[in-house]
C-alpha cells in the first residue's frame, strides 16, 4: 500500500469519525431540546442546535474565513470552543436522562434538568452576544467608531471655543457691521423717490418733475375770507 493510497485513507477515515461523532451528538442534543417543547413545535428543536454543535461549526468556519483582527478572531474561537463544550453537556444530560428513563440508572431530578435548561438558555444567549460583538469588533467598524469620535471630539471643542469668544466677537464685530449696514441704508434710500414720497398726481395721472426746471410762481390762488395768501407771493 502506497504512502499517499494510505494518507487518503488515513483522512476519509479521519472525516468519516467526525461526522459520525458530530451526527450523534447532534441527534442526542436535539433529542434533549424537542423534550423541552410541546409536539407542535418540535421542529423549533432543529433552531436549538445553533448554540451547541451547529454554533461549534459555523463559529470555526468563521475564525478560518471571515474573522479580521485579534477582537474578531478572539470572540469566534471562544465562542466555538463554549459551543462545543455546551454539545458535550447536552448530549451527556440527554444520554443519563434516557438512561433514567429505562431504568438502566435512576431518574434525573428536576433540578437537574432545569440546569440543563439553564445552560442551554445562556449557550444561545452567549451566541447572539457574539455574534453582535463580532460585528462591531470588524475593523472597519472600528476605524469608523474611532473616525466619529475624533470628529465628536474636535466640534464639540470647536463649539465650546466659539460659546467662550462670542461675547468678545459681538463686542468686536458690531460696530463694524453697523456701519456697513449704515452705509448700504444710506446708498439704497437716497432719494426721496425711493421712498415713494417723491409722487405726484393730477387728475389720476403722474406728474413728472422736473429737477432743474424753474416753475412760475401761482398767482392765481383764491384768498380764503379773512385769511392770508396761502402761499406767499414769489
Amino acid at each position: 500500500m502506497t504512502k499517499g493510497l494510505t494518507k487518503s485513507i488515513g483522512t476519509i477515515a479521519f472525516y468519516v469519525l467526525t461526522l459520525g461523532l458530530f451526527v450523534y451528538a447532534a441527534s442526542r442534543s436535539l433529542d434533549f431540546i424537542q423534550s423541552t417543547l410541546p409536539p407542535t413545535q418540535k421542529m423549533i428543536g432543529f433552531l436549538g442546535l445553533l448554540a451547541t454543535e451547529g454554533g461549534a461549526v459555523i463559529w470555526l468556519i468563521v475564525f478560518l474565513k471571515e474573522a479580521s483582527g485579534t477582537p474578531q478572531k478572539a470572540i469566534s474561537v471562544l465562542t466555538a470552543i463554549l459551543d462545543m463544550f455546551g454539545s458535550i453537556g447536552m448530549f451527556t444530560m440527554d444520554t443519563l436522562y434516557r438512561s433514567g428513563q429505562t431504568g438502566v440508572i435512576a431518574l434525573l431530578s428536576a433540578d437537574d434538568i432545569r440546569n440543563v435548561i439553564l445552560v442551554l438558555s445562556g449557550l444561545i444567549g452567549l451566541n447572539l452576544i457574539s455574534a453582535f460583538a463580532f460585528h462591531v469588533v470588524n475593523p472597519e467598524n472600528m476605524r469608523k467608531m474611532r473616525e466619529d469620535s475624533a470628529h465628536d471630539a474636535v466640534t464639540a471643542s470647536l463649539l465650546k471655543q466659539i460659546e467662550d469668544e462670542a461675547e468678545h466677537l459681538a463686542q468686536t464685530m458690531t460696530p463694524m457691521l453697523f456701519a456697513q449696514w449704515q452705509e448700504k441704508f444710506m446708498q439704497t434710500f437716497n432719494h426721496i423717490d425711493v421712498l415713494g414720497l417723491g409722487k405726484f398726481e393730477q387728475h389720476g395721472k403722474p406728474i413728472a418733475i422736473e429737477p432743474n426746471r424753474k416753475y412760475p410762481a401761482m398767482t392765481n390762488v383764491p384768498k380764503i375770507a379773512g385769511g392770508d395768501d396761502p402761499l406767499p407771493k414769489p
